[in-house]
């Protein structure tokens, strides 16, 4: 048995890939979260139950248009009255029960709690309530997905202004951590690296494990904070993480290339300023090993992804394009989600591919 709390989206996708069948209950759900779904899983394997109430589709809560995507690629959609219960069975492997809807909110943003389960019999129960939940009603088809929408829309629905009203609530209460996380990024558009290039050499190279470099003042970055260090690389283009290090704060007295540190690496002189770092961690192996940042969590948190991006998103900014974000950018703070996430990924990056020994790293220049 296991517990989640919180951003448990990674474990969902992580037993989503080794599943075949998916069943969900879940009152609430969004068109995007389908599409995440649908990205990495069949949906014609997928039976939802979830609610068909015409006022949480005009408030926005849940998503017929996302139901409709999922009835169109071949899921199997059934609406009760009343739901509440929110389930996720991953063939009869795994079961979750929890407080998470199907939507951003529920697996990412949300402060739920929910249980992992894997005993025999008490996921075979679920299943039963499943089947009972659905009775002996067919699934929804796109023409009642059209019948609904029509419903709403001849219907003179003055829906309220949501900054009209206060939640008077208290501030869940998170562990706040004074620590940022930070991507720093190597590399030149137009001298990417393969996929295949060794990582070994780029620490070698870049000299990334004793100090990032910079053309400007790195002056935001305090002592302690996490720095993820990228390469960018090409076919496709995507920036690799390979490294984890803690940043020891800038000091403009001492943290600048010596003459004959430029001498050995000639580049410096365009990038002569250090953000010396310690603790430094690397994947073994090469760049494809390593968690990619557009490919692995741009996907994940799309606007949320970067401390300001997420902030401009969740002011009610359209259209927020993290990528713009990077440009001519030697680093950028991360959400805290994201930057927490990402500690993860890389663990885990490590744990199956090995670390860059201490040996190697104590061997090279500082």
């Amino acid at each position: 048995m296991e517990l989640y709390f919180e951003n448990w989206s990674e474990e969902f996708f992580k037993e989503l890939k080794k599943t075949k069948s998916l069943r969900v209950i879940s009152p609430f759900v969004q068109a995007p979260t389908i599409r995440k779904i649908e990205e990495r899983f069949k949906l014609n394997h997928l039976e939802l139950i979830t609610r068909l109430n015409e006022r949480d589709f005009a408030l926005g809560v849940s998503s017929l248009k996302g139901l409709r995507f999922a009835v169109e690629r071949g899921a199997k959609v059934y609406g009760i009255q009343k739901l509440h219960s929110k389930v996720y069975l991953f063939d009869k492997r795994v079961a979750i029960v929890t407080s998470a809807n199907l939507t951003g909110g529920g697996l990412i943003d949300n402060i739920e709690c929910g249980v992992r389960l894997t005993e025999v019999p008490l996921i075979d129960e679920l299943a039963s309530y499943f089947d009972k939940l659905v009775g002996g009603q067919l699934p929804v088809t796109t023409e009642q997905c059209e019948q609904i929408q029509k419903s709403i829309a001849s219907k003179k629905i003055i829906l309220p202004k949501s900054e009209f009203f206060a939640d008077h609530g208290a501030e869940p209460h998170r562990e706040k951590s004074k620590t940022a996380y930070y991507i720093k990024f190597f590399g030149k558009g137009d001298s990417k690296e393969v996929h295949s290039y060794p990582v070994r050499k780029y620490v070698n190279d870049s000299g990334c494990h004793y100090a990032c470099t910079f053309s400007k003042r790195p002056r935001q970055v305090n002592t302690g904070d996490i720095v993820f260090i990228s390469c960018m690389v090409g076919n496709p283009d995507d920036y690799a993480i390979f490294g984890r290090t803690e940043a020891i704060q800038h000091d403009e007295r001492r943290d600048n290339a010596t003459p004959e540190e430029i001498k050995q690496r000639p580049w410096k002189k365009d990038w002569p300023v250090y953000l010396r770092v310690k603790n430094g961690e690397f994947i073994e192996g090469a760049m494809e090993n390593c968690p990619m940042l557009w490919n692995d969590v741009l996907r994940e948190f799309d606007s949320r992804i970067f401390y300001r991006t997420k902030a401009r998103s969740d002011a009610g900014e359209k259209g927020v394009d993290p990528k713009k974000s990077v440009r001519q950018k030697a680093y950028i703070r991360l959400s805290d989600e994201a930057g927490r996430w990402i500690d993860r990924k890389f663990q885990a990056a490590l744990r199956e591919n090995g670390a860059v020994d201490q040996e190697y790293l104590n061997s090279l220049p500082k």
